[in-house]
C-alpha cells in the first residue's frame, strides 16, 4: 500500500490488525474492546473481517498466517509502541471524544474516532501533538483567580465528583472538610456539577522502562476554572488547584514544550 497519508478501521478491523501483529490495544479502544459482540462469536467475526481486510488489499493469505501490508504494519505498530503520545478527551455537547497523537521512529500519527467503532489515521511528517486542539478547547475558559494547591486521595476526589451531579451544596460541604475555603469549595462543587470545558490530558514524554507522564483534568463554567493534576504511575493522591486563564495558557505549553518541540517562549498567545 503505497503513500498512506490518511486510512479508517472499524473497530473490529483494527482489533484483528493488532492481534495479528501481536500488538497491545491503542488508546481510545475501551477496556472492553469487542463491544457488543459475544465472546464465543469472536471467532466467526474475526474470519469475516479478514475477508474483509483481504478485499482492501490491507491483507493477504499467507501460507501459515494471514500477511498484513507492511505500511500498515508499520503504522500501528508505531502508534503501539511510539516515543511519546498525548491522549485528549473532551467533551462537546453530550459526547465523549478521544483523539490520541504518536510520535514515532519514522512519523507522526494521529488517531480519531469520526463515530463510535470507527479508528482514523492520519500520518504527519510532524505534528504539534494536539497542541493546537487543546488551546483552540481552552480559548473561552474563564479569566478568573489563581490559588492554592490541595492534596487529596483520588478515591475521595471521585465520590465528590459524582456527589455534585445531584448535590452541588453536599459535595461543597465535602471539599471544605478537604481544606478549601467556603468560596472555593462552592466555586469548584460547581464546576464538577455542571462544567462547560471538560477535558482530560495524558502526556507521555518517555515510554521506556520507567514512564514520564503528565496526566491532569481541565474543568472549567462560567466563572471559574480548575486543574486536577494526577500523580505519577502508583499514586494516589492528586492535587486540585483553581487557575487563571493565563496560567492554564503556561501550564498547557509548558506540557507540550517536551513534546511538540516549540521554539517560542512559554507564555500566554498574544
Amino acid at each position: 500500500m503505497k503513500n498512506l497519508d490518511e486510512i479508517t478501521f472499524s473497530q473490529e478491523e483494527l482489533i484483528y490488525l493488532l492481534r495479528s501483529l501481536n500488538l497491545p490495544d491503542l488508546p481510545g479502544m475501551g477496556d472492553h474492546p469487542w463491544g457488543h459482540i459475544p465472546e464465543e462469536n469472536a471467532l466467526l467475526v474475526m474470519e469475516t473481517v479478514g475477508r474483509g481486510l483481504v478485499a482492501r488489499r490491507i491483507a493477504q493469505f499467507g501460507t501459515a498466517q494471514m500477511e498484513i501490508d507492511a505500511d500498515i504494519a508499520r503504522l500501528l505498530s508505531e502508534c503501539a509502541y511510539p516515543r511519546q503520545m498525548t491522549v485528549l478527551i473532551y467533551n462537546q455537547g453530550e459526547t465523549a471524544i478521544h483523539q490520541s497523537f504518536f510520535r514515532g521512529a519514522k512519523y507522526d500519527v494521529e488517531h480519531f474516532l469520526p463515530s463510535p467503532w470507527l479508528h482514523q489515521f492520519k500520518v504527519k511528517p510532524k505534528s504539534d501533538m494536539g497542541l493546537s486542539l487543546i488551546q483552540s478547547l481552552i480559548k473561552d475558559a474563564p479569566n478568573g483567580e489563581t490559588g492554592n494547591v490541595i492534596s487529596v486521595q483520588q478515591s475521595r476526589l471521585d465520590e465528590i465528583r459524582q456527589l455534585a451531579a445531584d448535590d452541588i451544596a453536599g459535595a461543597s460541604q465535602q471539599l471544605l472538610e478537604l481544606g478549601l475555603t467556603s468560596a472555593f469549595a462552592e466555586k469548584l462543587a460547581n464546576v464538577f456539577g455542571a462544567p462547560k470545558i471538560k477535558i482530560l490530558l495524558q502526556a507521555v514524554y518517555d515510554l521506556g522502562k520507567n514512564i514520564q507522564q503528565n496526566v491532569f483534568s481541565i474543568l472549567a463554567d462560567e466563572v471559574s476554572c480548575w486543574l486536577v493534576i494526577a500523580g505519577q504511575p502508583g499514586s494516589s493522591t492528586i492535587q486540585v488547584m483553581q487557575v487563571n486563564r493565563k496560567k492554564l495558557h503556561e501550564i498547557i505549553l509548558a506540557t507540550f514544550q517536551p513534546i511538540a518541540n516549540l521554539p517560542h517562549k512559554i507564555g500566554e498567545p498574544a
